[in-house]
């Protein structure tokens, strides 16, 4: 099942609002844009948000996108900090994956160029590590569901409450005792949970700065779930 873009949708709402096409093509992982772009404007660059991978995974998917009215020139991903040990394997396509990682914090710049030369940059953050020998874990019980686009759970201010580094989640329904896993979001995953953690200022306009999000494919929310944090 391949799952509609979820940031990909609200930029094609935003572009209908304002009369500025949208093609498949451009359609970013992030937020929408909320002014009008010109021919002569330099675009705008989507590296998306953070991600996390657990040892000994030591790979991922960088997912670019970007918004412009114009021609697009190239794409080129770039590492600008970390460890020394990585491949980017397909460093000027908007999607590429990063392999050959190693423990630490990377930063990788996607700079998309116009038939003008203009450049739009943007940075994603790749947290690569362990989980703690003696894990510590937080319960949020009996929580609502939000429906901003998704049915989802909020837990605000999860950068204040976890410590930078690496974590699972879980989600517990009220008619299955069972803790299941949820994993990071992808637009390519079938899963019927994932979850990202708000990293943008200002939300994309829906989300809030520094909550976490578990978004639920299903219909059945009729239930108040409980969220357990493994860290």
């Amino acid at each position: 099942m391949k799952r509609i873009n979820l940031y990909g949708l609200l930029l094609c709402i935003a572009a209908l609002l304002i009369n500025n096409g949208c093609t498949e093509e451009t359609l970013p992982r992030v937020s929408p844009i909320n002014t009008v772009e010109q021919q002569n404007s330099a675009p705008i660059s989507f590296a998306g948000g953070d991600i996390q991978v657990i040892l000994p995974t030591n790979f991922c998917w960088l997912s670019g996108g970007y918004s412009h009215s114009g021609t697009i020139d190239n794409f080129v991903w770039k590492k600008i900090s970390g460890p020394s040990t990585y491949i980017l394997e397909s460093p000027n396509s908007l999607r590429t994956k990063v392999s050959n990682l190693e423990k630490g914090i990377y930063e990788f710049e996607l700079t998309i160029t116009n038939k003008k030369g203009l450049t739009g940059k943007d940075t994603a953050r790749v947290i690569v590590g362990e989980m703690s020998l003696n894990p510590k874990e937080i319960i949020f019980k009996d929580i609502e569901w939000i429906f901003p686009w998704y049915s989802a759970i909020e837990i605000k201010d999860f950068n204040l409450l976890i410590p930078q580094g690496i974590f699972k989640v879980y989600i517990q329904r009220d008619n299955n005792p069972q803790w299941e896993e949820v994993t990071p979001y992808s637009e390519n995953s079938a899963n019927k949970y994932d979850y990202f953690v708000e990293t943008r200022p200002d939300g994309a306009g829906i989300y809030t700065y520094g909550s976490l999000y578990i978004f639920y494919y299903g219909t059945d929310t009729n239930d108040t779930p409980s969220v357990k944090i493994v860290y």
